[in-house]
Protein backbone atom coordinates (compact mmCIF):
# COMPACT_ATOMS: atom_id res chain seq x y z
CA UNK A 1 0.00 0.00 0.00
CA UNK A 2 1.51 3.60 -1.12
CA UNK A 3 2.06 5.39 1.74
CA UNK A 4 0.81 9.17 2.42
CA UNK A 5 4.48 10.08 1.32
CA UNK A 6 4.04 8.55 -2.17
CA UNK A 7 0.50 10.03 -3.03
CA UNK A 8 1.44 12.93 -1.93
CA UNK A 9 4.90 12.87 -4.90
CA UNK A 10 2.19 11.52 -7.12
CA UNK A 11 -0.39 14.30 -6.81
CA UNK A 12 2.87 16.51 -7.09
CA UNK A 13 3.94 14.93 -10.48
CA UNK A 14 1.09 16.01 -11.95
CA UNK A 15 1.26 14.91 -15.40
CA UNK A 16 1.74 18.20 -18.24
CA UNK A 17 -1.12 17.50 -20.04
CA UNK A 18 -3.43 17.60 -16.84
CA UNK A 19 -1.32 20.43 -15.43
CA UNK A 20 -2.56 22.77 -18.74
CA UNK A 21 -5.55 21.71 -18.31
CA UNK A 22 -6.39 23.67 -14.38
CA UNK A 23 -4.29 26.83 -15.80
CA UNK A 24 -6.37 26.56 -18.76
CA UNK A 25 -9.64 26.31 -16.52
CA UNK A 26 -8.72 29.30 -14.37
CA UNK A 27 -7.85 31.19 -17.87
CA UNK A 28 -11.78 30.49 -19.43
CA UNK A 29 -13.00 30.28 -15.77
CA UNK A 30 -11.58 33.66 -13.84
CA UNK A 31 -13.32 33.63 -10.29
CA UNK A 32 -16.80 35.14 -10.33
CA UNK A 33 -16.85 38.79 -9.57
CA UNK A 34 -18.22 39.77 -6.00
CA UNK A 35 -21.89 40.80 -6.38
CA UNK A 36 -21.08 44.05 -5.27
CA UNK A 37 -18.86 44.74 -8.16
CA UNK A 38 -21.71 43.21 -10.76
CA UNK A 39 -23.70 45.66 -13.27
CA UNK A 40 -26.98 46.10 -11.41
CA UNK A 41 -30.33 45.20 -13.56
CA UNK A 42 -32.62 47.68 -14.03
CA UNK A 43 -35.87 46.96 -12.90
CA UNK A 44 -38.92 46.88 -14.95
CA UNK A 45 -40.95 49.69 -14.77
CA UNK A 46 -44.58 48.65 -13.93
CA UNK A 47 -47.41 50.32 -15.80
CA UNK A 48 -50.59 51.23 -13.87
CA UNK A 49 -53.52 50.85 -15.82
CA UNK A 50 -55.63 53.02 -14.48
CA UNK A 51 -53.39 55.66 -15.81
CA UNK A 52 -54.12 54.92 -19.12
CA UNK A 53 -56.76 55.99 -21.91
CA UNK A 54 -60.26 54.59 -20.24
CA UNK A 55 -62.76 53.24 -22.66
CA UNK A 56 -66.07 51.72 -21.93
CA UNK A 57 -65.63 48.71 -23.68
CA UNK A 58 -61.92 47.83 -21.39
CA UNK A 59 -62.80 46.64 -17.90
CA UNK A 60 -59.92 46.44 -15.84
CA UNK A 61 -59.89 43.21 -13.87
CA UNK A 62 -55.88 43.48 -12.52
CA UNK A 63 -52.76 45.47 -13.71
CA UNK A 64 -52.11 42.45 -15.96
CA UNK A 65 -55.24 41.19 -17.25
CA UNK A 66 -58.44 43.70 -19.05
CA UNK A 67 -62.02 41.74 -20.25
CA UNK A 68 -63.37 43.52 -23.50
CA UNK A 69 -66.98 43.58 -24.20
CA UNK A 70 -67.89 43.95 -28.41
CA UNK A 71 -71.27 44.51 -29.17
CA UNK A 72 -72.08 44.30 -32.73
CA UNK A 73 -76.18 43.93 -32.80
CA UNK A 74 -77.74 47.59 -33.27
CA UNK A 75 -78.28 49.99 -35.99
CA UNK A 76 -75.08 50.87 -37.96
CA UNK A 77 -75.41 54.27 -36.33
CA UNK A 78 -76.26 53.39 -33.26
CA UNK A 79 -73.41 51.12 -33.29
CA UNK A 80 -70.69 53.73 -34.15
CA UNK A 81 -71.64 55.36 -31.34
CA UNK A 82 -72.04 53.29 -28.76
CA UNK A 83 -68.53 51.19 -29.13
CA UNK A 84 -66.80 54.07 -30.08
CA UNK A 85 -64.59 51.67 -32.21
CA UNK A 86 -62.46 54.34 -32.94
CA UNK A 87 -61.08 54.94 -29.93
CA UNK A 88 -60.98 51.60 -29.02
CA UNK A 89 -59.23 50.99 -31.17
CA UNK A 90 -57.02 53.85 -30.09
CA UNK A 91 -56.64 53.11 -26.39
CA UNK A 92 -56.03 49.07 -26.47
CA UNK A 93 -52.35 49.56 -27.53
CA UNK A 94 -51.76 51.46 -24.82
CA UNK A 95 -52.34 47.97 -22.44
CA UNK A 96 -50.06 45.87 -24.33
CA UNK A 97 -48.15 45.02 -20.97
CA UNK A 98 -51.29 43.01 -19.65
CA UNK A 99 -50.52 39.33 -19.96
CA UNK A 100 -54.33 37.97 -19.88
CA UNK A 101 -57.20 39.18 -22.14
CA UNK A 102 -61.02 37.98 -22.04
CA UNK A 103 -62.29 39.24 -25.34
CA UNK A 104 -66.64 38.54 -25.96
CA UNK A 105 -68.14 39.47 -29.09
CA UNK A 106 -72.00 39.79 -30.34
CA UNK A 107 -72.13 39.53 -34.09
CA UNK A 108 -75.72 39.85 -35.75
CA UNK A 109 -77.37 36.74 -36.92
CA UNK A 110 -76.76 36.16 -40.53
CA UNK A 111 -79.01 37.87 -43.05
CA UNK A 112 -80.16 40.47 -41.13
CA UNK A 113 -77.43 43.24 -41.98
CA UNK A 114 -76.44 44.77 -45.58
CA UNK A 115 -73.01 43.53 -46.85
CA UNK A 116 -71.61 46.87 -46.47
CA UNK A 117 -72.29 46.33 -43.02
CA UNK A 118 -70.76 43.11 -42.82
CA UNK A 119 -67.62 44.43 -44.55
CA UNK A 120 -67.54 47.04 -42.07
CA UNK A 121 -67.89 44.31 -38.96
CA UNK A 122 -65.02 42.15 -40.58
CA UNK A 123 -62.57 45.05 -41.07
CA UNK A 124 -63.39 45.90 -37.43
CA UNK A 125 -62.49 42.40 -36.00
CA UNK A 126 -59.28 42.19 -38.37
CA UNK A 127 -58.09 45.61 -37.08
CA UNK A 128 -58.95 44.20 -33.45
CA UNK A 129 -57.12 40.59 -33.75
CA UNK A 130 -54.20 42.71 -35.53
CA UNK A 131 -53.73 44.80 -32.00
CA UNK A 132 -54.01 41.86 -29.98
CA UNK A 133 -51.12 40.13 -32.25
CA UNK A 134 -49.00 42.37 -30.87
CA UNK A 135 -49.38 41.64 -26.93
CA UNK A 136 -47.30 39.00 -25.44
CA UNK A 137 -49.78 37.41 -23.74
CA UNK A 138 -49.87 34.04 -21.82
CA UNK A 139 -54.16 33.82 -21.41
CA UNK A 140 -56.48 34.79 -23.99
CA UNK A 141 -60.22 33.75 -23.70
CA UNK A 142 -62.34 34.82 -26.88
CA UNK A 143 -66.38 34.48 -26.80
CA UNK A 144 -68.82 34.46 -29.61
CA UNK A 145 -71.90 35.56 -28.05
CA UNK A 146 -75.03 33.87 -29.90
CA UNK A 147 -78.87 34.27 -30.01
CA UNK A 148 -78.97 30.34 -30.78
CA UNK A 149 -77.13 27.62 -31.34
CA UNK A 150 -76.11 28.75 -35.30
CA UNK A 151 -72.66 28.82 -36.11
CA UNK A 152 -72.76 31.47 -39.08
CA UNK A 153 -72.86 33.09 -35.61
CA UNK A 154 -70.15 32.22 -34.61
CA UNK A 155 -67.79 32.72 -38.12
CA UNK A 156 -66.11 36.23 -36.56
CA UNK A 157 -64.32 33.52 -34.11
CA UNK A 158 -62.52 32.73 -37.25
CA UNK A 159 -59.98 35.18 -36.70
CA UNK A 160 -58.26 33.32 -33.58
CA UNK A 161 -56.51 31.61 -36.98
CA UNK A 162 -54.79 34.58 -37.67
CA UNK A 163 -53.14 35.25 -34.92
CA UNK A 164 -49.38 34.10 -33.88
CA UNK A 165 -50.30 33.97 -30.11
CA UNK A 166 -51.45 30.38 -30.22
CA UNK A 167 -51.98 29.82 -26.61
CA UNK A 168 -55.59 30.91 -27.05
CA UNK A 169 -59.51 29.28 -26.26
CA UNK A 170 -62.64 29.94 -28.44
CA UNK A 171 -66.19 29.89 -26.36
CA UNK A 172 -69.52 30.15 -27.59
CA UNK A 173 -72.47 31.46 -25.22
CA UNK A 174 -76.02 31.22 -26.38
CA UNK A 175 -78.51 33.66 -25.59
CA UNK A 176 -81.64 32.06 -24.30
CA UNK A 177 -84.42 34.69 -25.29
CA UNK A 178 -87.40 33.01 -23.38
CA UNK A 179 -85.18 33.03 -19.61
CA UNK A 180 -83.67 36.26 -20.48
CA UNK A 181 -80.05 34.62 -19.27
CA UNK A 182 -76.96 33.50 -21.00
CA UNK A 183 -76.16 29.94 -21.00
CA UNK A 184 -72.92 28.81 -19.76
CA UNK A 185 -69.66 29.04 -22.13
CA UNK A 186 -69.13 26.28 -23.86
CA UNK A 187 -65.50 25.84 -25.77
CA UNK A 188 -64.94 24.92 -28.89
CA UNK A 189 -61.71 22.40 -28.40
CA UNK A 190 -58.95 22.36 -31.04
CA UNK A 191 -59.34 19.86 -33.90
CA UNK A 192 -63.69 19.72 -33.12
CA UNK A 193 -66.04 19.92 -35.73
CA UNK A 194 -66.63 23.71 -34.84
CA UNK A 195 -62.75 24.61 -35.19
CA UNK A 196 -61.94 22.72 -38.41
CA UNK A 197 -64.91 24.65 -39.67
CA UNK A 198 -63.97 27.89 -38.12
CA UNK A 199 -60.31 27.12 -39.81
CA UNK A 200 -61.99 26.86 -43.25
CA UNK A 201 -63.98 29.75 -42.57
CA UNK A 202 -60.45 31.83 -42.08
CA UNK A 203 -58.41 30.30 -44.88
CA UNK A 204 -61.90 31.06 -47.52
CA UNK A 205 -63.79 34.26 -46.83
CA UNK A 206 -61.53 35.62 -43.82
CA UNK A 207 -58.34 36.03 -45.72
CA UNK A 208 -59.30 37.80 -48.45
CA UNK A 209 -60.69 40.59 -45.88
CA UNK A 210 -57.34 40.54 -44.36
CA UNK A 211 -55.60 41.19 -47.50
CA UNK A 212 -56.90 44.82 -47.47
Amino acid sequence: MASKNDRTNATQAMRPSTAAFFNNNKIFNPPTAPAADRPRRKPKSVIDLKALTQHPLIEIISNKEISIYVEMCSHADEFEESTDISTLLAALPEYRSIKKLSLKIHVPRPHTESEEWHNYHVSFVKKLFAIIDKFHLYKLKVTMSIDKCSFPQMKFGAAVHSLRFKKWALYYQVYDRVKGIEEGPVKISRGSEYDLRLLGVYRKEFLSYLKY
